[in-house]
C-alpha cells in the first residue's frame, strides 16, 4: 500500500489547507485549466510505502493513523510555505510540465471530437449533446450555489445533488432556514 499525500500550492499559498479555513480552495480540474492561462498550481507530492496491513486487527485505525499523519505533513508544509517557499520547494525533486504540451492535448481532442462526428455525419448529434451537457452542469452548479452549498466541485452534477442532500437533511432535522 503506497500513501500519498498531495498539497497544490497556487501564488506562494497551500490550496488545499486546513478543511475550515476560509483559504481552502478544492482543487479540481476548473482549478488546474485556469493554472494553464494564468497563475500556475505547483503539485508537490509525499509518498510513502505503508508496511501490509493484513496482519493489523484494525485495518481501519490503521489507515486513520496514516490520514493523521498526512493532515499534519500538510500543516507543516503550510507553515512552511508561508515562510519560505523556495526552502521548501528546494526538498522535492521538480518534475518541469510544459504548459503547450497540455493546451495541445486539449485543442487535440477537440479537434479529433469534431472530426469524427463530421467522418460519422454526426455533428448535430455532437453540439446538441455539447449544449445539453453545458446547460446540465451549469443547471446544477446554479443550484447548489443557490442552495448555498460549501463546494463546487468538478464532477457534474454532484454540486446539486450536494446541495439538495443537505438542504433535505435539515429540513428533516428541523434546522432548515427555509
Amino acid at each position: 500500500i503506497v500513501s500519498i499525500c498531495v498539497a497544490y500550492v497556487q501564488c506562494g499559498k497551500l490550496l488545499n489547507c486546513k478543511l475550515l479555513s476560509e483559504n481552502r480552495v478544492v482543487p479540481d480540474i476548473y482549478t488546474m485549466n485556469q493554472g494553464i492561462g494564468g497563475k500556475p498550481i505547483d503539485i508537490y507530492i509525499d509518498l510513502v510505502k505503508l508496511p501490509s496491513i493484513e496482519n493489523e486487527p484494525d485495518a481501519k485505525k490503521y489507515l486513520f493513523l496514516d490520514y493523521q499523519r498526512k493532515d499534519k505533513l500538510l500543516s507543516n508544509w503550510d507553515i512552511q510555505i508561508a515562510k519560505d517557499i523556495d526552502t521548501f520547494s528546494s526538498k522535492f525533486t521538480i518534475l518541469n510540465k510544459n504548459k503547450s504540451d497540455a493546451v495541445f492535448a486539449h485543442i487535440y481532442h477537440g479537434v479529433m471530437m469534431v472530426g469524427m462526428s463530421m467522418w460519422f455525419g454526426q455533428a448535430e448529434l455532437l453540439v446538441r449533446s455539447f449544449f445539453i451537457l453545458l446547460f446540465l452542469v451549469c443547471a446544477c452548479h446554479t443550484f447548489g450555489w443557490m442552495m448555498n452549498s460549501t463546494s463546487m466541485e468538478s464532477v457534474p452534477f454532484e454540486t446539486g445533488i450536494k446541495a439538495a442532500l443537505i438542504y433535505l437533511s435539515k429540513k428533516k432535522s428541523g434546522k432548515s432556514k427555509k
